[in-house]
């Protein structure tokens, strides 16, 4: 095997929400997820000014929230990643689990990874990939010193040995991904629903993105969230932030999610979660966290 890697591919959520060193604290002292695309944007241009191709992959439920919510203080400036999908520097996956895609996409370019994530569920569900390798070509030292991105793992690439990478050479990847997740849309599709979220045109069949999206950031960061907390984000992430504050919003996203009342919202989250979720009474408070 040819050790000699050609690009880089970083994973979007990981920078997107790294908020180490500008942690904001909600009323109740809990962390509150940011969106950051400023971050993301210096990890990619610190790698191609090492030399590097480079590529971020970004699931549309991820950038939908974020569309949706511009104008929360959580959320920065959007436009930075419309700016790098039109310069083929983030590519948006509809797949509820992106990182099997990202894993596969490194292997398949001899490219370097670039995140934080251990694979903990990954190494689990497939055992069979060469995890050595995969570690080997994964980065996870980079970090925020002020507005500056840092990686000192990461080697400056000669010019000569770069290599352009066509953005339809993703399609490539279907078949194999789609054996791996079972549930990879063509790249057709992800590209239209790019222009469609570029163009401010929202769905309702984006909600369910959405919703696993943030039930993934929120419980992967933190061992346990209340079940108020997720009710809360959800409810911004669908509905936008000021609609979510409004009188009626809880029938409102019933509706567009699609549970009944009845039904409940644990019990949806427990229905959406790629993960086994397990709900705990602490006091009164039901808290949910992966099992």
């Amino acid at each position: 095997m040819n050790n000699e890697k050609l690009e880089v591919i970083i994973d979007g959520a990981n920078l997107l929400h790294d908020d180490r060193g500008i942690e904001i604290y909600d009323e109740e002292g809990e962390t509150v997820m940011q969106n950051r695309p400023e971050r993301l944007a210096k990890g990619i241009e610190y790698c191609i000014k090492q030399g590097w191709k480079t590529t971020a992959i970004l699931k549309n439920g991820t950038y939908v929230y974020s569309k949706l919510n511009q104008e929360s203080e959580y959320i920065g400036d959007i436009n930075i990643i419309d700016n790098l999908i039109s310069n083929n520097n983030v590519m948006l996956v509809s797949q509820k689990k992106e990182d099997i895609y990202i894993i596969q996409l490194a292997l398949e370019r001899n490219a370097w990874i670039i995140t934080r994530d251990r694979f903990k569920e990954e190494r689990e569900k497939y055992p069979e990939m060469d995890w050595e390798d995969i570690d080997a070509r994964t980065l996870r030292s980079h970090a925020y010193v002020g507005e500056n991105f840092l990686l000192p793992g990461l080697p400056a690439k000669s010019l000569d040995k770069q290599q352009d990478v066509e953005y339809s050479e993703f399609k490539k990847l279907q078949d194999k991904v789609e054996f791996l997740e079972n549930r990879i849309q063509s790249i057709e599709d992800v590209q239209l629903s790019n222009q469609k979220l570029l163009e401010n045109e929202v769905t309702i069949n984006d909600s369910n993105d959405v919703v696993s999206s943030v039930i993934e950031n929120m419980l992967k960061k933190k061992k346990e969230v209340s079940v108020h907390k997720l009710f809360d984000e959800v409810s911004k992430a669908v509905l936008g932030t000021k609609a979510a504050k409004k009188t009626g919003s809880a029938k409102r996203l019933r509706k567009e999610l699609g549970y009944s009342k009845s039904t409940g919202f644990l019990q949806f989250l427990i229905q959406r979660s790629q993960r086994k979720i397990v709900s705990k009474d602490k006091g009164g408070e039901l808290f949910v966290s992966y099992c």
